[in-house]
Order: structure tokens, then C-alpha cells, then sequence
């Protein structure tokens, strides 16, 4: 996928307020912030960016006058280095996205899946029943261990278990996305798809 140099560089040199949600991040926003970390992690570890083409010192955020940057620098795409982001729950306040899709299980299946899958080391006494996994989906305002359940389901899930878990137990983008803020859980895979759905409110 093609990178926007020209949005790149208006993102590293024009960073969002610290804690404000805008716009949904694209490529280029995280790109230049993990480049902006990394040129802060340069300097309190007594580097210098410029000698290690950081940041404006390189050509990928300073342009093509400076030299390029250092080739296999990370192990894995810039942008994966940035902090994921979740726009906020009002952003999902449409009624298609507060309708479950596919059929509710009144046996939840799935919600036993997740807790085989990933709650094998939770202590007995502290592991959900299927329904009460279930029911910290829907909670609003869900107490601390409903918050462990949550971030324990969710931290692990793949998106295609994910996709299962919804359809066959009803539940909704918004819900999931509820669920995913009352936890505190941020993963790059379940930001990006949570936020395609996400669209600014129009008071905001």
C-alpha cells in the first residue's frame, strides 16, 4: 500500500492534541507518530536522531534532500508502533450498528469457547459462567472483574473468532466496541476494524 508522503510529513510536523479524538488515524497518522517516539526514545537514551536519520533528519519525513532512512530499521511496519486508537463510543451510535446480527444461542457456545480458550489459568472461583461472560458484554458500567473478564476474552480473540463470537451470540458493533472501552483494551486489529464502522457525531 502506497504511503501519502505529503500526509505523512503534514502528520509528523503537525501532530493532534494529546488525548483528542478527531479523525479516524490513518496509515500516515500512525506512521508519524511511532517515528515521533521513536526520535524521542533517541533522545533520552542520549542519541543523536540526526546521525541515525530520524524523524526530519531522514528523507521518508524530511524530504528527499536528506538521506534515506536506515534500511531495516524495525522489525515490523512503522506503524505498528504507534499507540492504536479508538474512536469513541458516541462515534457508534447509529442504529445499524446497535443491532446484533445472526441468531442469539441461548447456550452460548461461543462465550464457553472463549473461556476454555482463554481463561484456562483463571482461578476457578474468579472465571465467568458462559451467561455471566455474556451478560459483562452488555453491562453498562461493568464492575472490576467484569472489566478482567472483558480485557481476558478480548486481548487474545482473532478476527475471525470474533466475527463467530458476534453472530452467534447477537451481539452487536457497539457492544463489542463498549466493551472493548470498558476494558481498556487497544489492539491495532481491532481498532482498525472497529473504526471503519465509526463516523463522527454530529454535535461533535
Amino acid at each position: 500500500m502506497a504511503v501519502d508522503h505529503r500526509a505523512l510529513r503534514e502528520a509528523y510536523f503537525n501532530p493532534p492534541a494529546e488525548g483528542v479524538f478527531l479523525d479516524i488515524p490513518s496509515r500516515e497518522d500512525y506512521m508519524a507518530e511511532a517515528e515521533r517516539r521513536f526520535v524521542r526514545l533517541c533522545r533520552e537514551r542520549g542519541g543523536d536522531p540526526q546521525a541515525e536519520r530520524l524523524g526530519e533528519h531522514g528523507a521518508l519525513f524530511g524530504g528527499a534532500s536528506k538521506p534515506p532512512q536506515t534500511a531495516f530499521r524495525h522489525s515490523r511496519p512503522l506503524e505498528r508502533y504507534a499507540r492504536p486508537r479508538l474512536a469513541p463510543l458516541s462515534w457508534f451510535g447509529r442504529d445499524s450498528l446497535r443491532s446484533g446480527s445472526g441468531r442469539f444461542d441461548p447456550e452460548h457456545r461461543w462465550m464457553r469457547s472463549l473461556i476454555a480458550s482463554y481463561m484456562a489459568g483463571v482461578p476457578q472461583e474468579s472465571r465467568p459462567s458462559p451467561t455471566q461472560l455474556y451478560e459483562a458484554f452488555h453491562a453498562k458500567g461493568p464492575d472490576d472483574l467484569q472489566r478482567f473478564w472483558l480485557h481476558a476474552a478480548l486481548s487474545c480473540i482473532t478476527m475471525l473468532e470474533l466475527r463467530r463470537m458476534m453472530r452467534s451470540e447477537g451481539l452487536s458493533i457497539y457492544t463489542v466496541v463498549g466493551a472493548l472501552h470498558d476494558c481498556g483494551l487497544l489492539r491495532h486489529d481491532l481498532c482498525r476494524w472497529a473504526n471503519q464502522f465509526a463516523s463522527r457525531p454530529a454535535e461533535a
